[in-house]
């Protein structure tokens, strides 16, 4: 049973289309994932200088 060359070309395109949406869809979310994260990076290491300075500031 073979598939007619029609048939290939609708697979590859709604495996491209597919990807390009999966591609959109994991950016958007990465997008919204990136800004907490980082917030939360900057956050803990905004308290970490903060205790290693209190520290410091302590010992003397």
């Amino acid at each position: 049973m073979g598939s007619s060359p029609l048939d290939e070309a609708r697979e590859k395109i709604k495996r491209v289309v597919g990807g390009l949406f999966l591609t959109a869809f994991l950016l958007g979310l990465t997008q919204q994932l990136i800004v907490p994260v980082v917030w939360a990076a900057g956050f803990v290491s905004a308290l970490w200088l903060l205790r290693l300075a209190i520290t410091r500031w302590w010992r003397r």
